[in-house]
């Protein structure tokens, strides 16, 4: 695999165009130091600031100038889905008090697996799926750059 001494330490501008990608899962996403290798196979080193959560669609911009774009990986997660609003409102602030990180869409919540979680909202009635494909949770009101 070809290594290289690059390094990223900032965000790019949105919209600029990228010549590379990166693709991380969710948790990769959350970690602002670490090294990750690019679809092209090579190796760079984030060091963003602090707190940074990138999501997909992001570019970063590395030392040499190059523009990389961020790509959510395809991860197992949990789709909890109620067309009754009630259980389904009821649901969500279920998980949300036991701190999952989730995604809310119409009628469905997604966060990654979690079999006790699973089986929980199974009890109160939702039905469970489960796929394979990105996931994008809600931003949090406590964090920076703009709400994300």
């Amino acid at each position: 695999m070809p290594r290289h001494n690059l390094s990223v330490e900032a965000l790019g501008e949105p919209g600029a165009l990228s010549g590379e990608s990166v693709t991380l899962t969710w948790h990769q996403r959350r970690q602002p130091v670490q090294r990750v290798r690019l679809a092209s196979g090579a190796d760079i080193m984030l060091r963003l600031p602090p707190g940074t959560m990138l999501r997909d669609g992001d570019r970063l911009e590395a030392g040499d100038g190059r523009i990389i774009m961020v790509r959510a990986a395809a991860e197992l997660v949990s789709v909890a889905v109620s067309f009754e609003p009630f259980r389904f409102a009821r649901a969500c602030y279920w998980l949300a008090c036991q701190g999952v990180i989730l995604e809310i869409a119409p009628r469905r919540a997604m966060y990654l697996l979690d079999r006790r979680l699973d089986r929980a909202l199974k009890d109160m009635g939702v039905t469970l799926m489960h796929e394979i494909r990105s996931f994008e949770p809600e931003r949090s009101a406590r964090s920076t750059r703009g709400g994300r």
